[in-house]
C-alpha cells in the first residue's frame, strides 16, 4: 500500500494543469495555484473539488472550494449555484482521469516501510501513546497516531497517516487506512485504473471496531468515525464515509463511499448502503436493508430497496397474500 506525500516546490497553476490534462476553465484565473484539494463539502477552503455525483450537486451552494472539476453535464447542473458562490469550473470530459493526473503531479508515492527493519511493529514515524496496547502481530504505519488507552488487537493493521483517539478498541484482523475503491472508469471501459488515495482515517475517542473491520482511507479528505460509535465484525466502511457519534453498526454491513451517517444511527446486520447516501441522525435501518437513497432523521427503514418500515411491512403482507392466492 503506497503512501502519497506532497512533492516539494510550488504548486502548479490551474492553467498549467488544464494545458497538460485537457478540459477548459470557466470563470477562474489560469494563474490560480492549485495548492489544496478536498471533497465538495469540505469544511475548509480548498482550491479544487471534484463534482461527479448527483447528490453532491446540492452541496455546491455551500461549498468552500474555489474551483469545481466536473464534466459538462454536472457543470450545467451546478452552474447557477456555482455562479452565486463565485466558484470557477474546470470542465473535463473525464474528470476522474483529470483528478488522477492532478494527484500524480501534486504527490509522489513511496513504500511506507522502505528501509525499516523486518519485524518492526510500530513504524519509527508513528506515535503510540505509552498507555496504548498492541496485540501480537499488530502493525502501526508511518504518520499514524494512537491515543491513550487505545487497544489494537492481534493481527490488526493501522496503515499510514491514521489518527486514533483515546480508548479506541480495534479488533483482531482489522485493516484501517487501506486504499478505497475509487476508480477512473467509465461504462464499457475495460481498463479501470485506481485513483491515488491521499486522504486519511480519523477514529474518534471510544470508537470500537469488531474483528475484521475494514475502514478505507479517503481519496482527498478523511474517512471519519465519530466518538463512541460501535462497529461489529466484518463491516466495510468505504472511502470518504463520515459516521457520526454514538452509532451502532451490526455485523457484515457495507457502507459505500462518500456516504454521510448522522449521530445515533443504528444499522442492522448485513445492511448495504450505496455510495453518496445521507442517513439522518437517529435513523434505524433494519437487517439486510438495501439503501439506495437518503434516509431522513429519526426514520425507520427496511427492505430492498429500503423504504419506511410501515411501507415495507405492508408490502411483505401483500406479497404473502399473493403467495396464498389472495386468501387472508
Amino acid at each position: 500500500m503506497l503512501r502519497w506525500l506532497r512533492r516539494p516546490g510550488p504548486a502548479p497553476t490551474l492553467g498549467q494543469l488544464a494545458e497538460a490534462l485537457g478540459g477548459r476553465l470557466v470563470a477562474c484565473p489560469p494563474s490560480l495555484p492549485l495548492d489544496s484539494l478536498g471533497p465538495i463539502d469540505s469544511p475548509d477552503p480548498v482550491s479544487l473539488a471534484p463534482l461527479w455525483h448527483e447528490r453532491a450537486v446540492a452541496d455546491v451552494a455551500a461549498s468552500a472550494a474555489r474551483v469545481l472539476l466536473a464534466d459538462a453535464a454536472f457543470a450545467a447542473r451546478a452552474a447557477d449555484s456555482a455562479s452565486a458562490r463565485g466558484l470557477g469550473m474546470w470542465i473535463h470530459p473525464r474528470p476522474r482521469r483529470a483528478l488522477a493526473g492532478v494527484l500524480e503531479r501534486l504527490y509522489e508515492s513511496r513504500d511506507p516501510w522502505a528501509g525499516v527493519p523486518p519485524g518492526t511493529a510500530v513504524h519509527p514515524e508513528a506515535s503510540v501513546h505509552p498507555a496504548a496496547s498492541l496485540g501480537p502481530g499488530a502493525l502501526v504505519g508511518p504518520g499514524s497516531t494512537v491515543g491513550e488507552g487505545a487497544s489494537i488487537g492481534p493481527g490488526a493493521v493501522v496503515l499510514h497517516d491514521v489518527r486514533i483517539g483515546a480508548r479506541v478498541s480495534i479488533g483482531p484482523g482489522c485493516v484501517v487506512g487501506a486504499d478505497g475503491f475509487g476508480l477512473d472508469a467509465t461504462h464499457g471501459d475495460l481498463a479501470p485504473l485506481p485513483l491515488p488515495h491521499v486522504g486519511s482515517v480519523e477514529l474518534g475517542d471510544d470508537v470500537s471496531l469488531g474483528a475484521l473491520v475494514v475502514v478505507a482511507r479517503g481519496t482527498l479528505g478523511p474517512t471519519a468515525i465519530g466518538a463512541g460509535t460501535r462497529i461489529d465484525a466484518h463491516v466495510q466502511v468505504g472511502h470518504n464515509v463520515r459516521i457520526g457519534r454514538g452509532c451502532v453498526i451490526c455485523a457484515q454491513v457495507g457502507i459505500g463511499g462518500s456516504t454521510r451517517i448522522g449521530d445515533g444511527v443504528w444499522i442492522g446486520g448485513q445492511a448495504g448502503i450505496a455510495d453518496h447516501c445521507r442517513i439522518g441522525a437517529r435513523a434505524k435501518l433494519a437487517a439486510q436493508s438495501g439503501v439506495i437513497g437518503d434516509v431522513p432523521a429519526d426514520a425507520v427503514f427496511g427492505g430492498t430497496p429500503a423504504v419506511p418500515h410501515a411501507t415495507w411491512m405492508r408490502g411483505a403482507a401483500a406479497l404473502a397474500r399473493l403467495a396464498r392466492g389472495g386468501k387472508r
